[in-house]
């Protein structure tokens, strides 16, 4: 028996080796694209409350914290005023430490620097060098001394 006539060349080394070579490339291009549109920005309005408000984990504190002037939140390094009353009486709670760790839960990393804290008045702190670098839901993953308490407030970043 005999075989039926081709009409296709054997493929030559020479296009083996550039297609060998466009093929990851354009694999890598198309991941990239997904991974951009992925960490891009939504314009649809947060569902997330604002001013972020939380109960401590012992329920000792409830903690209140916007962004000074009400500037909107957008990647970068912010400060935080960050109100804390005791829960039972709403006093205003003083002589607290701050120390806030942001975290964002969706991609599982934190931030490269954690925000410091001084109390400007009783109950009253303002929450500085807090970096917030990528759009999204972030948490400020707040211990409370020196009860050794804590407290999650949570936002979103545009």
């Amino acid at each position: 028996m005999s075989r039926p006539a081709t009409n296709y060349r054997r493929a030559s080394p020479r296009a083996f080796v550039y297609w060998a070579g466009v093929v990851p490339r354009l694999a890598l291009a198309l991941a990239s694209l997904v991974f951009v549109a992925g960490c891009g920005e939504s314009m649809e309005p947060s569902a997330l409350p604002y001013p972020a408000t939380a109960l401590s984990r012992d329920g000792r504190y409830r903690l209140e914290a916007t962004v000074p002037g009400g500037a909107p939140l957008v990647r970068g390094v912010h400060a935080f005023d960050v109100r804390v009353d005791r829960a039972e009486t709403g006093a205003p709670a003083s002589g607290l430490t701050l120390e806030a760790t942001p975290w964002m839960p969706a991609m599982g990393h934190g931030s490269p620097y954690d925000g410091t804290s001084v109390e400007l008045e009783p109950g009253h702190y303002l929450l500085t060098d807090v970096s917030l670098f990528m759009a999204g839901v972030w948490e400020l993953r707040t211990a409370i001394g020196p009860d050794e308490d804590h407290a999650t407030l949570s936002f979103d970043v545009r």
